[in-house]
This record gives structure tokens, C-alpha cells and sequence, in this order.
């Protein structure tokens, strides 16, 4: 998310940034280095700027195909996400069943 904020959108209260490691939700087990923060000193509200995402993830998606062991069920949801297909799209680009791929 790239936000140019700021106050805080929660209470309005004027953001602090600061540079921090923050887990990256599309992937879990995935920290983000060195992100600006913007963090509200009243609410507590944060908002993170992930600079050049569709490289990030395009990065992401090319290590997790390159892997050499088993894909783990986040590692397979972020794949779908990222190729944007339907579980019965990428269950037959597997050639499995939308089922088998649900249980991974």
C-alpha cells in the first residue's frame, strides 16, 4: 500500500514515520525491511508504504517457483493471488482437483 497521508485518517492527529521491519500479510513468514511506518502517536493507527510492490511480489513469486521442496498452503495462496486465478483455474493449471488444492 503507498500512502502520501499525512494525518491520521482514524482521529486526525498529525503521523510519525519511521523506517521498520513489518511482516508482509500476503506472505506470511515474509518481513519487510526498512519500510516507512506512518504511525499515530494518539490512536496508535499505522499505515505501511511498500515501495514498488508488483516487483516485490513479482520477486517473491519467482523464489517460491524456483524452490526445490514442497510448497507450504501460504506459499500456494500467494501464488494463486498473485497469478490471479480462481481455485478451479489453478487447480487445472496443476491438473489437480479445486478439492485437492483447497487442502493444501
Amino acid at each position: 500500500m503507498t500512502t502520501q497521508h499525512n494525518t491520521c485518517l482514524n482521529c486526525g492527529h498529525k503521523l510519525v514515520t519511521r523506517r521498520e521491519n513489518h511482516p508482509y500479510a500476503s506472505l506470511p513468514g515474509t518481513v519487510l525491511v526498512g519500510v516507512p511506518v506512518y504511525r499515530c502517536p494518539n490512536c496508535g493507527e499505522a499505515e505501511v508504504e511498500i515501495p514498488m510492490i508488483d516487483e516485490l511480489n513479482r520477486t517473491l513469486a519467482q523464489g517460491l517457483t524456483a524452490k526445490t521442496t514442497r510448497l507450504v498452503g501460504a506459499e500456494i495462496r500467494f501464488l494463486r493471488g498473485w497469478l490471479d486465478y480462481s481455485s478451479a483455474e489453478f487447480a487445472s493449471l496443476l491438473g489437480s482437483s479445486p478439492v485437492t488444492v483447497s487442502r493444501w
